[in-house]
């Protein structure tokens, strides 16, 4: 290649690139678009719970499937001890209230307890069964989120229990087993508000499609070197 063809190719080449860039289409900026408002605060579950519990399903008069549900009279004032046994472990004050007055409960309605206890065994047939059946009752009354009512609740149990004559014991236990569940099917149902406003603000959040534009750059051969 002589001297004057190379000087060209040299002059030519920067026209060419030149030539090419402007050949190569700009990205076109896409339109402004406002997003729409966001819902509002994420639902929180009640009683700093965690935000995947799972409930005892509903029963078809709208209450809940509890341990609690349709004892027999032995299994109604056993349960009622083992609800105070939890309370009197977990309920703590400075002048030890529910450990107290639970400690007194024993001693006083010993008999009532151990002839409800021989009866419970009998009905669930083995010891081993009734054990775990405990395992799930103690578990549930010890749930967090329920702590503050049902601590109440057992305190106010527990001061009315010297006055019960021990005939009336079995009623006093039956009424008081409502109260003491009380708070803990009040969380319940505040989860599934919980649950409730949750889906909703979920299905309320914008949903916003966002399309890429690509860009097609043009290119052109450059000749083969000579």
């Amino acid at each position: 290649m002589s001297r004057t063809v190379a000087r060209l190719c040299l002059l030519t080449l920067p026209l060419i690139a030149a030539a090419c860039a402007e050949r190569v289409k700009p990205p076109v900026a896409p339109p402004y678009m406002a997003l729409p408002p966001m819902p509002g605060p994420k639902p929180t579950p009640p009683a700093s719970s965690a935000p995947n519990l799972t409930l005892p399903p509903k029963l078809a008069d709208g209450t809940y499937a509890t341990p609690n549900r349709s004892l027999s009279g032995a299994g109604t004032v056993w349960h009622f001890r083992v609800a105070l046994n939890v309370a009197a472990l977990g309920c703590n004050d400075a002048a030890h209230t529910v450990a107290n007055g639970y400690n007194d409960l024993i001693r006083t309605r010993s008999a009532r307890f151990a002839e409800s206890y021989t009866a419970l065994t009998a009905q669930y047939g083995s010891l081993n069964t009734l054990d775990v059946a405990m395992t799930r009752l103690y578990n549930y009354f010890a749930q967090p989120p329920a702590q503050p009512g049902f601590c109440a609740a057992a305190r106010e149990v527990l001061a009315e229990v010297p006055a019960v004559p021990d005939a009336e014991f079995p009623a006093f236990a039956a009424k008081a087993m409502q109260r003491l569940e009380q708070p803990f099917l009040d969380f319940y149902g505040a989860y599934d508000k919980y649950l409730a406003d949750l889906a909703r603000w979920t299905a309320s959040i914008p949903k916003v499609q966002v399309t890429t534009g690509y860009v097609t750059v043009e290119t052109t051969d450059l000749p083969p070197p000579q």
